[in-house]
């Protein structure tokens, strides 16, 4: 773990140990692998986003449980200015501004090293059955419990309760939602975020969409026969 539940972690972050990871793992002559994670995170490492923000040390963590008001409130109090009508009309747009500032029309032109993308896009009755097993794993773990526990120690305003699934818990434990609302209610906003990243990941010209895991084995065996001839000269 990086840091403690009650700490913002921001994608500025996110890249700086990223990279420090990588040049590690590289040093010793072995390749790193980037597995999972929102695109906006992964975007920004292999495209070496130039950061904007005076202040990325506080990017929220999650951001779909807040309104369109109050992220154009946090994007004002962050960066200084209003969000053009623009991007104030499409969240996706409206969430990057907050995120990472004004656009840079020079982010997303070209990958910062050699890498290969890799996109599983899973059809929509097994990325369903995938969050419903999930949800249900999570709760049986103990989510319920995780949940009071970390509202006991940091309190209820702590920042990484807005998380999907945390949230969901939150409106249970504060009743206004039963407790049969309440995998459903996570399986909701998880789908809702996937969509989201479905999306995201879909327009990445970097990325190779394929439909099942068998079809990942030529991309990769000719990734590293390319990446070995480069190292011989």
């Amino acid at each position: 773990d990086l840091i403690s539940p009650n700490q913002q972690y921001s994608v500025a972050n996110y890249v700086f140990q990223a990279k420090a990871a990588l040049m590690d793992i590289w040093s010793r002559g072995k390749l790193g692998l980037l597995v999972g994670g929102s695109g906006l995170y992964i975007d920004a490492l292999i495209h070496d986003y130039s950061f904007r923000s005076p202040d990325m040390d506080s990017d929220k963590p999650e951001l779909d449980n807040f309104s369109i008001d109050q992220l154009v409130e946090i994007g004002i109090k962050r960066h200084g200015i209003r969000p053009m009508e623009s991007v104030v009309s499409n969240r996706r747009r409206l969430e990057q501004f907050v995120m990472l500032g004004p656009a840079n029309k020079n982010d997303r032109q070209t990958l910062a090293f050699n890498c290969l993308g890799i996109y599983l896009d899973l059809d929509e009755t097994k990325l369903r059955l995938n969050i419903s097993n999930r949800t249900t794993e999570m709760l049986n773990k103990g989510l319920i419990d995780e949940v009071k526990q970390l509202r006991q120690i940091y309190g209820t305003n702590c920042l990484a309760l807005h998380s999907t699934g945390y949230y969901q818990v939150c409106q249970y434990l504060d009743r206004h939602i039963s407790e049969t609302e309440l995998a459903p209610a996570i399986n909701q906003a998880t789908w809702k975020l996937v969509r989201k990243q479905r999306t995201w990941f879909k327009r990445d010209k970097y990325l190779h969409i394929i439909a099942a895991p068998q079809e990942a084995r030529q991309l990769i065996s000719h990734y590293l026969s390319s990446y070995k001839a480069l190292k011989v000269q």
